[in-house]
């Protein structure tokens, strides 16, 4: 999260996402915190191979970019 959510929220034209001490969300979201914290990214691969799928923008970034546009 700590890498998407600011570039997410430039693309949104949203001011920056502020850091919140992991103590202080834990109190405003409990085990929650827990989910954002550990969720890794999910691989397209499979997709790739079985369904000769290509992804509509190359990275996640771009794909990001485009939100406004």
């Amino acid at each position: 999260m700590r890498e998407w959510l600011p570039v997410l929220a430039a693309a949104l034209g949203a001011r920056p996402p502020r850091h919140v001490p992991e103590w202080a969300g834990r109190l405003i979201m409990g085990s929650g915190l827990d989910m954002l914290m550990q969720a890794h990214g999910a691989a397209n691969a499979k997709a790739k191979k079985e369904l000769g799928w290509t992804p509509r923008y190359p990275t996640w970034r771009e794909g990001f970019r485009t939100i406004r546009a």
